[in-house]
């Protein structure tokens, strides 16, 4: 199967660069037209400071912010929206946790181990912690013939003294991808933590955090088709908590006074100043769109778009619970939201399941994600679901009349119309609404009183 992808590439679009083919994407990617849609879409339609206001432009901006934090938490499986901390990129990232673990743990005659196939971002900001503490370096030799860190230096090097181990998931000296889970494996037997530099991994290999169990973990937005600017550092909570702040200023504290200060809660407390809302929406919008192709890069979704259930989509479910529906002390929370279907191509030609038609492609479903969710509603009472009918409609209408209502509606999907009949049928059996004639065609309806 043949993919296409520098069509999502504006960058190759350009008359200077559509015979460029571009190699350097361990450095810097290019950035997929998503991304910069994404972006411009925060600064033309939600531009304001995030988390510094009450008003409705802040507000819709801290909820772009902070659900792109929730995205990125769900793309390497923390186990928090709090463990995702925003940085400048996976530099700060590891100099965040040199200054803050790192000078308030690290003893004298500790021992730091770092492999030698490191970027300097991993190596410069732990011999700033030796050389402060009085610790000892170590470095973690790898193999000459097949460059991988063997079990024997592991056994050798990560003992008694060790404190802190940093290593990267995958390296951009050697291309080799350490074994993180054995490494942390050898770090948490002795007590010591593990910081791993995943700025080459994340854009290539599914990332699970917390089945490596990695304390700590780094990544830049710019090396998997995100902006510059923005990066992320992934901590366990309890050490986040437990780590004093990196910067000062903004939004990081709860309270000041003229002689102290108390520190805001996670995430807040490393995220210091106006924070790059926009880098951080943009940086979403690339983990979605790595997220659209598996590791061998076939595509997963042929959709462009996610699909949004409208409220109505409700009735489809009511149709085996209307009986119960108006019960006391009985009440129906629903979300709109809307859903990506995960699904995998094949290249055999099968028949649909109900043998009325054959596809040339056959897309298997394997997951479903969520996007967002848009709004949330409470169904008690009768006028709860009376309120679904268009006022337009009212006080005699028929499914036909329904579903015109609903299809010029510019904010309900064009699936919406279809569950005009279903949506009669539910309300009738409740009671709450009743057919004018029984026989003739269309059938109309009124509001019982």
């Amino acid at each position: 199967m043949t993919n296409n992808y520098r069509n999502d590439f504006p960058f190759f679009s350009n008359e200077k660069n559509k015979d460029l083919i571009y190699f350097d994407n361990a450095a810097t990617t290019q950035r997929p037209r998503q991304v910069i849609d994404a972006i411009r879409h925060f600064y033309e339609e939600n531009n304001a400071n995030p988390l510094r206001g009450l008003y409705d432009l802040s507000v819709r901006a801290t909820e772009a912010y902070e659900g792109a934090r929730h995205s990125v938490a769900r793309f390497i499986n923390a186990a928090e929206d709090s463990e995702v901390i925003f940085t400048r990129n996976a530099s700060e990232s590891l100099n965040l946790v040199a200054y803050t673990y790192g000078m308030t743990n690290i003893r004298k005659d500790d021992e730091i181990a770092v492999s030698i196939m490191e970027h300097h971002s991993n190596i410069l900001p732990w011999q700033m912690v030796a050389k402060a503490k009085g610790a000892k370096l170590v470095y973690l030799e790898c193999d000459r013939e097949s460059g991988v860190i063997s079990n024997e230096e592991i056994a050798a090097k990560i003992g008694s003294r060790t404190k802190l181990v940093a290593v990267a998931h995958v390296s951009n000296v050697l291309g080799i991808t350490n074994d993180i889970e054995k490494i942390a494996k050898a770090a948490h037997r002795v007590g010591a933590v593990i910081v791993v530099d995943g700025a080459q991994a994340v854009p290539h290999i599914k990332t699970d955090v917390q089945t490596l169990d990695a304390d700590f973990y780094a990544f830049s937005a710019h090396k998997l088709t995100g902006p510059t600017g923005c990066g992320v550092l992934y901590g366990k909570k309890s050490l986040l908590e437990n780590m004093p702040p990196f910067l000062r200023g903004g939004e990081m504290i709860e309270y000041v006074t003229r002689d102290d200060a108390t520190w805001a809660p996670l995430p807040a407390k490393f995220e210091a100043g106006t924070v790059n809302a926009g880098g951080a929406v943009a940086l979403e919008a690339a983990v979605k769109y790595i997220e659209v192709y598996d590791e061998k890069g076939v595509l997963l979704s042929k959709r462009k778009s996610p699909v949004r259930a409208s409220i109505y989509s409700i009735f489809r479910e009511l149709t085996g619970l209307y009986p119960v529906l108006l019960k006391k002390r009985f009440s129906l929370d629903v979300l709109e939201i809307a859903m990506t279907e995960i699904r995998t191509q094949s290249e055999t030609p099968v028949q649909s399941p109900n043998g009325r038609r054959r596809f040339l492609k056959n897309w298997n479903k394997t997951d479903k994600r969520l996007e967002t969710i848009f709004e949330t509603h409470r169904f008690t009472k009768a006028g709860d679901y009376l309120s679904l009918i268009p006022e337009s409609c009212l006080p005699r209408f028929c499914a036909r009349d329904i579903a015109s209502s609903l299809a010029e509606n510019k904010a309900l999907p064009a699936s919406a119309k279809a569950q005009a009949h279903l949506m009669l049928w539910v309300l009738s059996h409740m009671n709450l609404i009743e057919a004018e004639n029984d026989f003739s065609r269309p059938r109309y309806y009124r509001v019982k009183l």
